[in-house]
């Protein structure tokens, strides 16, 4: 038979020798170099084996006096507990130096496989896997864990997504830009520029078309946007993004600046502002802008001076405030009005002074602007009812005016007509005066009140008033904060979330509900 030393024709075949028999016995021929039979291979003739394929991973193959294989000169296999680069990953217990961590999953034993190549089935899982391993990841891909914006303390929810290094991606939630208390209400001021209100509306106030209190935030002005808001006492007002200003709510004493009294549930525009206003302040029966040539005007009421134009006429449109120049922010209390006139420069005040609230060291009404005496670096000016508090340029709080609730914080009850500084309080990051209490944030995200605490607005679980600052309860990760007339609110470090405690008669701790508290509650969507 062909292949076994004698061919089909009985003559023997190359390679082989037989011996002369019936049948005949063959046999191959070895170190004849040629690879014939059940020989391996001979002389340098190894058919298709290799190292590789006798599993080494290099080296030559060398043939034996007898043609068998001979892998002396081969080297490295798996399962010889080295690891030979190029060919294993790893091998038995030598790993290489590498972790589960190192390769890109979470801890966890790493082993190797019966190929060396790293069996990474006990590591905690790894980020890009669609599972989301809570003690290392937030998220993963589009698994989201069931955590939303709103889930997240965004207010107004958006669009939560995860990273590339599966933690949130929050860039989407909507932020609050800015809050501002009125005395029965309040407006937050969206990223986007709309306004979101909540509180009283007995007369337009929330400018969503209706005069039903809120006790959830609801659009205000509809799909309009702003640059900024102020909320009075029955009345709002904002800036529209192209410098026109407009207001809404009550109108009784003219403070809504179209020339009229009378009342109106959506925005109106004020009289020769519909360009070149650069901020607001709405007061009680009286409003006024900051334009941005540094100038002012105001309107409303007069009785005491407050419109700045040296008269106590009322006007139901703007009138000039007389020698004033390069505003840069302005704050109303109920009769008297301060304007900050550089950043970090010089405060100037005027209208009702009974109590001392324009800080020029008298009790006297003033007409028309004066200075506010030995002032720090202003960084944040902020008027209350009969009050005025300004945060310095180190995160000082200093006050002056009204002080029978305590509300200057220095420990007395006794007005002053120049500042004095609130006590133990440092590291103010944001400043603002309600009715008759003032609060603060710190840049420990904590936030703390004094005053007036009829209604548990200084959040500290009383309702005693405190002329001294009190920490409010609870209340961590703060960086913005807005007092209304008796009720306080802040915004969260992240921009997304709000608490509010104190007075809720109207609906403007925007929890739902209209019962007092005086613990922060969370501000809820409708």
């Amino acid at each position: 038979t062909p292949g076994d030393g004698c061919s089909d024709t009985c003559g023997v075949e190359t390679g082989w020798s037989c011996l002369d028999s019936s049948p005949s016995v063959c046999s191959e021929i070895c170190q004849d170099g040629l690879r014939v039979g059940d020989e391996a291979c001979d002389g340098s003739d190894f058919g298709t084996s290799t190292c590789a394929s006798e599993g080494f991973h290099e080296g030559e193959l060398s043939c034996t006096s007898e043609c068998t294989l001979s892998t002396d000169n081969c080297s490295g296999f798996c399962g010889d507990a080295t690891v030979q680069a190029g060919y294993e990953a790893c091998d038995g217990i030598a790993l290489a130096g590498q972790t589960c961590v190192s390769l890109g999953f979470y801890p966890g034993p790493l082993a190797c496989d019966d190929g060396c190549q790293f069996d990474t089935t006990g590591c905690g899982g790894r980020c890009g896997d669609f599972l989301v391993q809570n003690t290392y990841e937030q998220c993963d891909g589009d698994n989201l864990d069931n955590e939303t914006c709103l889930s997240r303390d965004y207010l107004f929810g958006g669009q939560l997504v995860c990273s590339g290094a599966c933690g949130f991606d929050e860039a989407g939630c909507v932020r609050i830009a800015a809050l501002e208390g009125g005395f029965f209400h309040i407006c937050a001021l969206l990223e986007d520029g709309t306004a979101r209100c909540w509180g009283s509306n007995a007369a337009g106030a929330l400018g969503d078309g209706t005069t039903d209190n809120r006790s959830h935030p609801v659009p205000s002005a509809g799909s309009a946007t702003y640059l900024s808001v102020s909320a009075g006492s029955g009345h709002s007002c904002g800036v529209r993004t192209n410098g026109a200003l407009e207001c809404w709510g009550s109108n009784v004493e003219g403070q809504l600046g179209n020339g009229s009294t009378t009342d109106t549930n959506t925005p109106v525009g004020v009289t020769g502002l519909s360009s070149g206003v650069a901020a607001v302040a709405a007061s009680e029966y009286f409003t006024c802008a900051a334009l941005s040539d540094g100038t002012a005007r105001c309107w409303g009421i007069n009785d005491y001076g407050q419109l700045g134009n040296n008269t106590q006429n009322p006007s139901t449109s703007p009138v000039t405030v007389q020698n004033l120049t390069g505003v840069v922010s302005i704050t109303a209390g109920e009769q008297h009005v301060c304007v900050l006139t550089s950043p970090y420069g010089s405060v100037k005040c005027w209208g009702g002074n009974l109590e001392g609230q324009l800080g020029d060291g008298t009790f006297t009404e003033r007409f028309t602007p004066v200075g506010v005496l030995n002032l720090p670096n202003v960084a944040e000016l902020r008027a209350g009812s009969r009050s005025t508090c300004i945060r310095d340029s180190t995160g000082a709080v200093w006050c002056w005016g009204r002080n029978n609730f305590g509300q200057l914080g220095n420990g007395t009850t006794t007005n002053a007509n120049q500042r004095v500084q609130v006590s133990n309080l440092a590291g103010a990051v944001s400043l603002s005066v309600g009715g008759s209490h003032a609060c603060a944030a710190l840049t420990d995200g904590t936030v703390k009140c004094w005053g007036f605490n009829l209604y548990g607005q200084l959040g500290n679980g009383t309702t005693a008033n405190s002329s001294v600052p009190v920490a409010v309860s609870g209340l961590n990760g703060m960086g913005l904060v807005a007092a209304g007339g008796g009720f306080t609110c802040a915004r969260s470090l992240h921009e997304g979330g709000l608490r509010c405690w104190g007075q809720n008669a109207a609906g403007q701790l925007g929890n739902g509900a209209i019962i007092n508290s005086s613990l922060p509650v969370v501000v809820t969507a409708p």
